[in-house]
């Protein structure tokens, strides 16, 4: 019944942005993160026909394909952008996005950013997905459409470590995405000194000049989310829906907490 709940309350939020859409022309740049493209089991593991299908969808609705490198210059107010605009990132550099992701990409020209774990561990990734070989990275670099961040040493989350473990794990390079989300103000502090320019979250939401170009919002693709999801997730209806959420998770807080007084 909740998840019911959930899924009716964002088709109206993103009924009712078509609406209001005619009126405003609301501006919507987003990034969706992906993982595995391979259809295996994993829920953030997507069949390479859906891949496609997430593309030729968007691409139907006048998204246009961006960097992240113009989110970036985006959110620091150096360069504008398409009102409708999407990056794709990957996260973990699992092999199948040299597989099966790559040709697709190539297909339709779109570029996409890998967040790469320097020495994956199965145990830490939760799964048995081969990840990337050095030459395989080397080709995808070349096709000028792929770009490569970093995605932490072995994939520990950050907001359990501190000190000299904090800093190894977090490595050097321009950009950086938080292994699983989690972070801390201990790690973003480490990410900045570390020398990143760009550092990216999985909280959902659209991008917005004047973000923190430290905590930049990214919509996590699953496997069971339809082709409506995949808009609601590269539109300003997120922003609504997730701000709502967490506003009445904070209303209800605040209710116990003065309960209990």
């Amino acid at each position: 019944m909740i998840e019911q709940m959930k899924y009716l309350l964002k088709y109206l939020f993103l009924f009712l942005r078509d609406v209001l859409n005619f009126f405003f022309r609301f501006s919507e740049r987003s990034i969706l993160c992906y993982h595995g493209i391979d259809g295996e089991k994993l829920l953030t593991s997507v069949a390479p026909k859906d891949f496609e299908n997430h593309i030729c969808y968007l691409q139907s609705k006048n998204y246009s394909f961006i960097t992240l490198l113009e989110i970036l210059s985006y959110i620091k107010g150096e360069i504008t952008l398409p009102k409708k605009a999407v990056a794709l990132t990957f996260d973990d550099g699992y092999r199948s996005v040299y597989e099966n992701a790559l040709p697709i990409l190539l297909k339709y020209k779109i570029p996409a950013t890998v967040f790469v774990v320097e020495n994956p561990d199965t145990k830490r990734l939760g799964n048995n997905a081969p990840t990337l070989f050095e030459s395989e990275i080397s080709v995808m670099k070349k096709t000028g459409l792929i770009t490569f961040g970093n995605h932490s040493k072995t994939h520990q989350m950050l907001d359990t470590l501190s000190g000299e473990d904090l800093r190894a794990e977090i490595g050097t390079g321009t950009s950086f995405a938080y292994p699983g989300g989690h972070y801390s103000l201990g790690a973003i502090k480490a990410v900045q000194e570390a020398g990143y320019e760009v550092a990216f979250s999985i909280r959902p939401g659209i991008v917005r000049k004047g973000d923190n170009p430290f905590l930049i919002k990214r919509n996590v693709i699953t496997n069971d989310m339809s082709l409506f999801m995949i808009l609601f997730h590269a539109s300003i209806a997120a922003d609504w829906y997730y701000g709502t959420a967490r506003y009445i998770k904070h209303l209800i807080q605040l209710f116990y907490k003065k309960n209990k007084t």
